[in-house]
């Protein structure tokens, strides 16, 4: 045999030994990467985000617009500077002598540059109603010590009042009353906040969420990342410093089961964020929450004193 049929053969050879290794022992195709996993997770979770971004968008077109009010309650030790934009609380002043700055005005402990404290929202993801993320509330009382705002649509009516009764304490009254034809479930949300601008070695700064056995803190650094969260019937959320602190007491009536700390959307401020557990109303049932607050100097041990009462569902 010439050296051409040989080379011939030995080509036909190889094409039907990889045919035959092709047909029968060749290995399956390898699974998508683990990256080409991640990608399409990330792109839903971007498609989801948009959708409900542009919901929000819709809801807050929709919502109708009105002008920023703001207003100042006070009580002996502390005033409290309070607006309809955002969230309640924009700034804090302490009254008594020990906190009065060189300037002549008292210690604004928050800080909040910005941020606002007592922000009033539902978890969308429970809440059958769109509720924008800057809803338009309207003022709707004032007092030296009272501050009342409402947002209305055709589905929902939200009213928040918020009283300073005396010192540092007070309360805060969510009602949420369903408009529409429908039975409608919502779950509430408070968020609370504090600057971290301020924090040092000898001064840190930490969210607790406090349950009915233990406690739990976090500082700006362990939240830098992702959230810090509790679950269970949570007993209080507060904010502190070394000598300071904002706090939230449900009413015992108010099953909060969540309290998630963070750090706000510019990283200036801590924050804390109550989840109640979801309520279902009726066409034309309201359900009222009630809130004890504290802004003022640590004593956290007061708080369970200051628990609030009470919440209720009702016809309206």
């Amino acid at each position: 045999m010439d050296l051409q049929r040989r080379t011939l053969l030995a080509i036909v050879s190889c094409v039907l030994i990889w045919l035959v290794y092709e047909r029968f022992f060749a290995p399956p195709l390898p699974e998508p990467q683990a990256q080409q996993q991640v990608e399409a997770k990330k792109t839903e979770a971007d498609a989801k985000a948009a959708e409900e971004r542009a919901e929000e968008r819709k809801a807050a077109a929709a919502a109708p617009k009105v002008p920023v009010a703001e207003h100042r309650l006070k009580t002996d030790l502390l005033a409290l500077d309070v607006t309809n934009h955002r969230g309640l609380v924009r700034g804090t002043e302490l009254l008594s002598k020990h906190f009065i700055n060189p300037d002549g005005k008292g210690e604004d402990f928050l800080k909040l540059d910005g941020n606002r404290s007592l922000v009033i929202g539902f978890d969308g993801s429970e809440t059958d109603f769109k509720f924008p993320r800057d809803p338009a509330w309207e003022p709707t009382g004032q007092s030296d010590t009272q501050w009342a705002v409402a947002f209305k649509n055709g589905d929902v009516e939200v009213k928040g009042t918020l009283d300073l009764t005396t010192g540092y304490e007070g309360t805060l009254t969510v009602d949420v009353a369903n408009r529409s034809a429908e039975t409608q479930q919502h779950r509430l949300t408070l968020l609370s906040a504090y600057s971290i601008g301020g924090e040092n070695s000898y001064d840190i700064h930490r969210g607790v969420c406090a349950t009915a056995d233990d406690w739990e803190a976090y500082t700006p650094s362990d939240v830098k990342d992702s959230s810090g969260e509790v679950r269970g019937r949570i007993r209080w959320a507060a904010l502190d410093s070394k000598y300071f602190a904002s706090a939230v007491v449900p009413a015992p009536e108010v099953a909060v089961q969540a309290c998630r700390v963070g750090q706000s959307s510019d990283g200036k401020a801590l924050t804390t964020t109550l989840a109640v557990e979801p309520v279902t109303l009726a066409a034309g049932e309201s359900h009222q929450y009630v809130f004890g607050v504290y802004f003022g100097t640590k004593e956290l041990e007061r708080l369970e004193k200051s628990r609030p009462s009470r919440a209720s569902t009702s016809r309206t």
